[in-house]
């Protein structure tokens, strides 16, 4: 028996000097990627802009989009059933990544427009302008107009980006001014961070690294940063990055981190209850003061910054899930319930986000471990997400990283159906069967899931490596001379 494993030791030894030994799933896969994304930017152009989109290009695009989500699934589904890859070939993998946004960054914008208001705010901040005072159609902003000016989405409204990313597009508009390419490389640049802290944060809790490549290889993530530019990214940064201070117990950073995310996307306000038994109250203070320092230069008596916001929350429907099917529950019933539908089914869902906040709040009396804190997270902001009257594909961009350290198989599907909204560009409505195949699909493995435990992804398994074989090894003939010990005695 102990030649035998001496033998396949000497087997798996030999085998493993190779740093290509065993990456071939990451080199086809990659190089599969690679084309696709390569097909996609060759697509890019008049065909998928925003505004005069051709269907032949959209059907395209979707294939593309398919053909790069299955690479992807098959390159994670094996890590996360509990295969570990050798952290070679993880760095090769991660490259293969960083290869993918290179090929989209210089690409013409597909099917989205958001980042010339971002360039837009960044230009008449620095011409000293607050974009929380005037909508770009403003006469008053008549004298600030640029060449991009009539690409801007809804100029008839104030700006809705807190101001953690007002200072992120100054900063864009300082280095790169009116720049497309410029905006979206600097927004890269929280994208690649983001998944250096999640590499960071997945050693720290003693998960696999190579969960990462769930963040990294993300065709939602890639295609919405690298190609489209969208500022989704700086909420994903900061909410890694939160994480990771919380594991390093740093409460004085992570209540600053906590109010950059909150001024990314106000999401971040719905985590202030989960960490009273993290913070103290001084921290809670400080996450105060740090949202008012940010929001300062901004503020003024005849300003009021949120009225973009506040216009949005009221007025936006796009792909919502649940929201629809409440919506048209209240349409059904008639009566004042229909003429109120959209008001009553805005509060109805904002009491199951505030439920979910109470229960995941006390639910940590009882599970204290960080880990804990992080799924209370994750459950708070998907629950977000599901009952918001709008689901842009962006917007899963902020729970990408909560997929890295609790691997759902329903959640990282829909990061792939969400695509199918984009069917709406056809004719401007959503075919029959998309939202049944969209979260017809996400909830039945949601159900999956909670049903049959068994089947949950995120089983860790063990390393691949020479080390961790030859400690196995080690222990298993270590266990043998005990028991023949013991029988001899």
């Amino acid at each position: 028996m102990i030649g035998n494993q001496n033998e396949n030791l000497r087997k798996y030894s030999n085998s493993s000097t190779n740093p290509l030994s065993g990456s071939w799933r990451v080199i086809v896969l990659g190089i599969f990627s690679a084309i696709g994304y390569l097909m996609i930017a060759a697509w890019s152009g008049d065909d998928l802009r925003h505004g005069q989109v051709d269907a032949a290009a959209i059907t395209k695009f979707l294939q593309a989009f398919g053909l790069l989500f299955i690479c992807y699934w098959l390159l994670i589904s094996p890590l996360v059933r509990g295969k570990r890859m050798d952290p070679r070939h993880l760095w090769f993998a991660i490259a293969f990544g960083l290869l993918f946004r290179a090929i989209l960054l210089p690409t013409d914008l597909i099917l989205e427009n958001d980042i010339y208001r971002y360039m837009w705010d960044g230009h008449t901040s620095r011409q000293g302008v607050n974009p929380f005072r005037y909508a770009p159609s403003d006469n008053e902003m008549v004298p600030y107009r640029t060449e991009y000016w009539s690409k801007i989405n809804y100029p008839h409204i104030p700006t809705i980006y807190p101001p953690t990313l007002q200072y992120i597009f100054i900063s864009s508009d300082t280095i790169y001014p009116g720049s497309v390419t410029g905006m979206k490389f600097f927004l890269l640049v929280f994208d690649v961070g983001t998944i250096f802290i999640l590499l960071a944060l997945l050693e720290a809790l003693k998960k696999p690294p190579e969960w990462c490549l769930i963040y990294a290889w993300s065709p939602l993530v890639i295609k919405e940063i690298a190609n489209s530019g969208h500022a989704d990214v700086v909420s994903a940064f900061c909410l890694a990055a939160l994480m990771l201070l919380i594991v390093k117990k740093k409460p004085i950073r992570s209540s600053f981190t906590l109010a950059a995310l909150f001024l990314t996307k106000f999401f971040g306000v719905l985590f202030l209850p989960l960490f009273y038994l993290t913070w103290r109250v001084r921290h809670y203070a400080l996450f105060g003061l740090f949202v008012f320092l940010l929001y300062l230069p901004f503020l003024s008596l005849d300003v009021n910054p949120f009225k973009g916001f506040l216009t949005y929350s009221k007025e936006w429907q796009f792909n919502a899930g649940l929201y629809e099917v409440l919506l048209n529950l209240f349409n059904r019933v008639g009566g004042k319930a229909a003429e109120n539908s959209s008001i009553l089914a805005r509060l109805f869902m904002l009491s199951v986000i505030q439920i979910t906040v109470l229960w995941q709040t006390s639910a940590l009396l009882w599970r204290k471990n960080q880990v804990d804190l992080f799924w209370a997270m994750f459950v708070i902001t998907a629950t977000l997400l599901l009952c918001s009257p709008v689901i842009n594909t962006w917007y899963l961009v902020w729970l990408v990283p909560f997929f890295c350290l609790f691997p759902s198989r329903a959640w990282i599907m829909f990061s792939g159906l969400a695509f199918l909204s984009y069917t709406y560009y056809y004719n401007h409505y959503f075919p029959s069967w998309v939202k049944l195949t969209e979260f017809g699909i996400f909830f039945y493995l949601l159900f999956i899931e909670a049903v049959l435990p068994k089947l949950r992804w995120g089983v860790i398994g063990p390393w691949p490596s020479i080390e961790n074989e030859t400690e196995a090894l080690i222990e298993e003939m270590t266990e043998a001379t005990e028991q023949n010990d013991a029988a001899v005695k």
